[in-house]
């Protein structure tokens, strides 16, 4: 989604691409039942690149601008590299949630979890095993994680669905807006002596 808006800076792409996923998300009856779960994945490039601002302002689209409770985000990094090199980026990036955890305040810290995601089998299976205990199963994590879902392939899926269910919201409201009109037509008509009429 993000790489579908090339005139725009990546920054600006992931924000746009998440407030046009949260509002997505809107429409689900099961989101609204049990709140939203955000699994985001980075590598140790993009979290070194931190931006602050840029952080606020996701928090703000996510806290303030959606109407959905946030259950959990499962922040996620995946660390890999040499042992020495991997345990400086382990120390790094320490600092990094410590400071996301400040800004997200009381009630975010407690949703916040953050996952060092390495490379090697083992720890792909521990990540899986750590999200089953959360209620998320193998199926519905990408294959990054451990899991079996296919990025891909659900971002086109996704965008397929979405593009029917605005396409079938649009002829709806023109429908809806037709009956309104032939209504009031109808309505003039009736009074009599009226010369004009809203169509």
């Amino acid at each position: 989604i993000t790489n579908a808006c090339p005139h725009f800076s990546p920054a600006r792409s992931q924000l746009r691409a998440a407030w046009y996923m949260l509002h997505a998300a809107q429409h689900d009856e099961k989101t609204w039942l049990n709140g939203l779960v955000i699994v985001i994945v980075n590598d140790t490039e993009t979290v070194n690149g931190f931006d602050y601002h840029f952080f606020l302002r996701v928090k703000t689209v996510m806290y303030d601008c959606v109407p959905l409770k946030t259950k959990a985000i499962h922040d996620c990094v995946l660390v890999g590299g040499e042992t020495r090199r991997s345990y400086a980026t382990k120390r790094w990036l320490s600092v990094i949630f410590s400071v996301i955890k400040l800004v997200l305040g009381r009630g975010g810290r407690q949703r916040y979890w953050p996952h060092l995601v390495g490379s090697g089998k083992h720890e792909l299976e521990q990540v899986v095993v750590n999200f089953e205990a959360c209620g998320i199963s193998r199926e519905h994590l990408p294959t990054v994680l451990g899991g079996t879902l296919d990025e891909e392939t659900y971002v086109a899926q996704f965008l397929h669905g979405r593009r029917d269910i605005e396409e079938q919201a649009e002829h709806d409201s023109a429908a809806a807006a037709a009956a309104a009109a032939a209504a009031i037509t109808t309505t003039t008509a009736a009074g009599g002596g009226s010369r004009f009429s809203l169509v």
